[in-house]
């Protein structure tokens, strides 16, 4: 949930969006890192696409795939138009009919652009995770121009600079779906401990975790509550966090613990639906 930016003297802070709900009759939230300047029209593309499905009609993850794609595909067109405007005096469309104010393109010009655009980077990646409304899970990684990586086991995804770092301290705990919320919690708050040393120091303290339910419910957590400080003293250095499994003591600390996040959502059928 916070913003923080790489070798930089503006300080981590809570005010500039990387998280999201959407305006669907099912739990969907997505988490962004990047250039906010392109996260954010992704975000509001993907919000225009999931509000077009079909409000009575049942929605399968293929619906929710083919709204990350084409949110993706349409912002890094306008993306790539400008900088070909900017670099070449021409439009994307205009490249891609090969012709140009005066006539045909030359061809060496075309390929030079064709290249250009190879080679432009796309600096967003995207998690897209919830339920639809028939308990099916979402959960989607979506980096740069790399292909969609969907899972429904779900596997472990992670994004931005510490990605690697965090990545490596859940393999370390052998973060698995099969695991207990206060066990993932706790795996996940040293995950963000971890990512937070990444060299470049781009990575800040997060201001919550968040965690939503098949039912539709959704909740924040502070990743500064006592029970993670208690539990990482705990378990520093211990090979297993087994025992936060089945533990009704650490399920009610961290039911004390949640913060109810209040989701609006339309209900209204889309007439485009």
């Amino acid at each position: 949930m916070r913003s923080s930016y790489p070798r930089s003297a503006i300080q981590p802070h809570d005010w500039t969006g990387k998280q999201w709900d959407f305006d669907v009759p099912f739990p969907v939230i997505a988490c962004v890192a990047g250039t906010l300047g392109i996260c954010q029209p992704v975000v509001d593309e993907l919000n225009n696409r999931l509000r077009k499905l079909p409000r009575k009609a049942s929605v399968y993850c293929e619906h929710i795939e083919n709204a990350i794609r084409d949110a993706r595909s349409r912002t890094f067109r306008r993306y790539a138009d400008w900088r070909i405007r900017m670099s070449y005096g021409m439009t994307l469309m205009e490249w891609q009919r090969g012709k140009v104010p005066g006539g045909k393109m030359n061809k060496l010009i075309h390929d030079e652009v064709a290249r250009f655009i190879d080679g432009l980077q796309f600096r967003v990646e995207l998690l897209v995770a919830g339920f639809l409304t028939n308990g099916d899970i979402l959960f989607y990684k979506a980096s740069g121009k790399r292909y969609i990586e969907g899972s429904a086991s779900p596997g472990v995804y992670v994004i931005g600079t510490g990605g690697r770092l965090a990545m490596a301290q859940l393999n370390k705990r052998k973060q698995s779906i099969e695991y207990g919320l206060p066990r993932t919690l706790l795996h996940i708050a040293e995950s963000m401990d971890e990512a937070q040393t990444v060299e470049d120091k781009s990575v800040g303290k997060p201001s919550s975790f968040t965690i939503a339910w098949r039912d539709g419910r959704v909740a924040r957590i502070n990743p500064e509550a006592p029970i993670f400080r208690d539990w990482k003293a705990a378990y520093k250095g211990r090979e297993s966090t087994a025992s936060l499994d089945g533990s009704e003591i650490a399920a009610r600390q961290v039911a004390a613990a949640l913060q109810e996040h209040i989701v609006e959502r339309s209900n209204a059928q889309n007439p485009e639906g």
